[in-house]
C-alpha cells in the first residue's frame, strides 16, 4: 500500500519533476513489480548482441535475460549468463535489487539497465531494476 501511495504522489508532481525523469522512474519502478515497460521500447538483447556491438548501444537501455552465475562480494554487481555468454551487471543503481535477489538463489531473471563500456572496451549494464523469472516461463 505505501508503494501505490508513493507512486501516486510521484504522478502528482509532474510539475517538480522533467517528464523524462518521470517515466524513467514509472518504467523502473513497473518493470520492477511486473516485468513491463510503458514508455521506454527496450528491446530484449542476448550477452552475444551486447559484446558484438560496436557502440550503437552504449547509453541506450535494454533488457537482458539470464542466469545469476555469481554475485560480488558486497552486493555490488553480479554476472549473468546465457546461453552465447556472461555480462557484468552492475547493481548499484539498483538498491532494491540487492535486497531482493541476493538472498535468494534466483535463477533466471530479466534485468533492465543501461548499456556501459568498461576500461577494456568490453560492454557492462548498469542496472536500473530486475524481476525473477518462474521455471516455466520462457
Amino acid at each position: 500500500m505505501r508503494k501505490i501511495i508513493l507512486f501516486i504522489a510521484s504522478l502528482a508532481l509532474p510539475g517538480c519533476v522533467s517528464p523524462e525523469i518521470l517515466s524513467e522512474k514509472v518504467d523502473q519502478w513497473l518493470f520492477q513489480q511486473f516485468g513491463g515497460l510503458i514508455f521506454d521500447a527496450s528491446p530484449e538483447l542476448s550477452t552475444k548482441d551486447l559484446h558484438l556491438d560496436s557502440g550503437g548501444l552504449i547509453g541506450q537501455r535494454v533488457i537482458v535475460r539470464g542466469e545469476v552465475l555469481s554475485w560480488g562480494e558486497h552486493g555490488t554487481h553480479l554476472v549473468l549468463g546465457d546461453q552465447s555468454g556472461r555480462l557484468l551487471v552492475v547493481t548499484t543503481g539498483a538498491i532494491d535489487l540487492v535486497k531482493d535477489f541476493s538472498g535468494k538463489n534466483a535463477k533466471v531473471i530479466r534485468v533492465y539497465g543501461k548499456v556501459e563500456r568498461g576500461k577494456k572496451g568490453l560492454p557492462y549494464l548498469f542496472a536500473l531494476a530486475a524481476i525473477e523469472e518462474g521455471e516455466n516461463n520462457s
